[in-house]
């Protein structure tokens, strides 16, 4: 059995500590040798260099677990890693597409099959550079014409909208209804839902729930910011803002750096939302610091928000985007929204229920683009789109388009009217 494992170090005063894998470095074992598997740990050194501030824990330990399941899957056909070539990697593929997730119990998703696969076959094309593999290439490309959107093309009206790309011949294509998975709240399901994150700063009774969580969701409902983009936001980026007390309603632009695909866009953020943050930084953060600091923090956080004071040893640490989309998940169920999906038991194959929360943290992202749209119509803007596309960050207008042209016809009569005649006012252009 093939199974991932993660390096201890060793100390510093050891001669081969210079040579050694830093502390939780996963690499893959072989069970029953007990030996490295070296050419998945050659190439995980490759492509995450094991030297600090090149390499992520999380980062090479998904890499890791996507080349376990690749060899547990050649040695199951009885396969050598160096003697596999595209028709193994195809039947990989379909192995999958029709397997059921242990974790999950629900088909693997595209994406989780499409990354599995592109793991694989970075590695081969590692390997075939430097020598180690010298059988059919994989996934070989093939060149078509397709057309390209006329709004991702700046010079469109200069040149052919049709373009030669290489795609891939072997992988799932990544396209699907992805409507299907916007789930807009409604305004009852949102008072439901900051109920149960808490309490904005301003509401905090002494001694009574944190606030962090709730405000998490409010910058992405008002906003449309992705939860890693709210994790990344700097407490400097909050302070730099000047908001005014007497005009709470009014908007303020926001740059934000740490996006999906590393392209810096400004944001407008609701001036009580930015006083709310104040007060967090002033009150709960500054405690959950002190925490920190008792407990060992030495060094002074940039992050807008901080593990809390019941983390204890990693109070006052910058947060992680899976724990603020944790408590939304807890925060849903808690409203009592949740919904019945059908899974499959992966040993049996037995079909069963299971009640799911309704929403995950990127519905509120969903929410204030379902809002803004029809804040922009009630506003006499008959085609908001570009509007919702900027305000989104989305490079190319097709891509919203895809995601909610027929979300936001079926979400027209939940909307509050009061919140998007409010938006509309306040961030309307």
């Amino acid at each position: 059995m093939i199974t991932v494992n993660r390096s201890v170090g060793l100390p510093r005063d050891d001669p081969f500590a210079a040579d050694s894998l830093p502390p939780g470095y996963s690499y893959l074992v072989d069970d029953e040798t007990h030996c490295v598997i070296e050419p998945a740990l050659l190439w995980l050194c490759h492509q995450y260099p094991p030297a600090r501030s090149m390499w992520r824990p999380t980062t090479v330990a998904n890499a890791a677990y996507d080349l376990c399941d690749w060899w547990r899957y050649l040695a199951h056909a009885g396969k050598a890693w160096d003697t596999a070539d595209e028709r193994d990697l195809v039947a990989y593929r379909d192995s999958m597409l029709h397997a059921v997730s242990p974790r999950t119990c629900e088909p693997y998703d595209l994406r989780s099959i499409r990354r599995r696969m592109g793991t694989v076959v970075s590695l081969y094309r590692w390997a075939a550079e430097n020598g180690y593999y010298s059988g059919g290439f994989l996934d070989q490309q093939e060149i078509r014409k397709v057309v390209r959107p006329i709004d991702a093309d700046p010079l469109a009206h200069t040149s052919p909208s049709v373009r030669a790309c290489r795609l891939s011949r072997v992988l799932p294509p990544s396209t699907r209804s992805a409507d299907d998975h916007v789930r807009p709240l409604s305004s009852k399901e949102w008072a439901l839902v900051s109920h149960a994150l808490g309490p904005l700063p301003s509401e905090l009774q002494t001694g009574g729930r944190p606030s962090r969580d709730r405000l998490g969701a409010e910058i992405s409902l008002w906003t449309g910011l992705r939860v890693d983009e709210i994790a990344g936001l700097t407490i400097n980026q909050v302070r730099d803002l000047t908001p005014d007390p007497m005009e709470p309603h009014a908007a303020l632009r926001l740059r934000v750096v740490r996006t999906k695909g590393l392209r810096p866009r400004w944001v407008l953020i609701p001036t009580h939302l930015v006083l709310e943050l104040r007060r967090y930084i002033d009150g709960e953060r500054a405690e959950c610091i002190a925490v920190g600091r008792r407990h060992g923090l030495r060094a002074n956080p940039e992050s807008l928000f901080v593990n809390g004071n019941a983390s204890r040893h990693d109070a006052g640490k910058p947060i992680r985007a899976e724990t603020l989309s944790r408590a939304f998940t807890a925060a849903v169920r808690t409203a009592g929204l949740t919904r019945s999906v059908t899974k499959t038991d992966p040993e049996t194959g037995a079909l069963y229920q299971s009640a799911e929360a309704a929403h995950t943290f990127h519905d509120a992202r969903h929410t204030f683009a379902a809002w803004m749209y029809h804040a922009e119509r009630a506003g006499g803007n008959a085609e908001p789109w570009k509007i919702v596309q900027a305000r989104l960050g989305h490079r190319q207008l097709a891509t919203t388009l895809n995601t909610y042209l027929r979300v936001v016809d079926d979400y027209r009569t939940e909307v509050n009217l009061n919140v998007y005649r409010f938006l509309r006012e306040k961030f309307g252009n």
